[in-house]
């Protein structure tokens, strides 16, 4: 058995990608969740529209807080 000990933060998890679809052309573009979180703009790949990124009631923030404090819990008991 291996034992790994990680350290720093799981911060890299906004730099995960997704797809959205455009409100006016449908066409689907990627963003990062970093964007999400700081109500960025990203630009429509298909008809160049600005699509205004809403983290709606703060629900992508929770997400990547209950996600980063469970793999801190699952580091530390050296799994």
């Amino acid at each position: 058995m291996f034992s790994i000990k990680v350290t720093g933060s799981f911060r890299s998890l906004e730099r995960h990608e997704f797809e959205v679809p455009c409100p006016r052309c449908s066409l689907h573009t990627w963003v990062s969740l970093r964007l999400v979180l700081r109500r960025d703009v990203a630009v429509c790949r298909g008809c160049h529209a600005n699509i205004l990124l809403i983290d709606h009631l703060g629900a992508v923030q929770q997400m990547v807080r209950r996600l980063d404090a469970s793999l801190g819990k699952l580091f530390k008991l050296g799994v």
